[in-house]
């Protein structure tokens, strides 16, 4: 579930996600590569003693929240986790 909400508002994990579907890598495998990404993540931050910052210029690029919720509700899909 953190790699879902990492894809939808964090940017660097967004595009890492994009640009492995873009190379044709399944979806489930591009989810593990973001997975993987937060662990060493999360692994150099314990390491080194200090906090996540959101980046150079401390700007999000994109808005909070899921993608799902960012659309009006007649523009809303099929979540992909969802059965029909």
């Amino acid at each position: 579930m953190a790699a879902l909400n990492a894809i939808c508002c964090n940017p660097d994990m967004a595009a890492k996600h994009r640009r492995l579907v873009a190379d044709g890598k399944p979806g489930k495998v591009a989810l593990v590569a973001v997975m993987h990404k937060l662990l060493l993540l999360a692994n150099v931050l314990l390491r080194a003693a200090r906090l996540w910052t959101l980046g150079a210029g401390g700007q999000r690029k994109t808005p909070l929240g899921p993608r799902c919720l960012r659309q009006p509700p007649a523009e809303r899909g099929r979540r992909p986790w969802t059965r029909r």
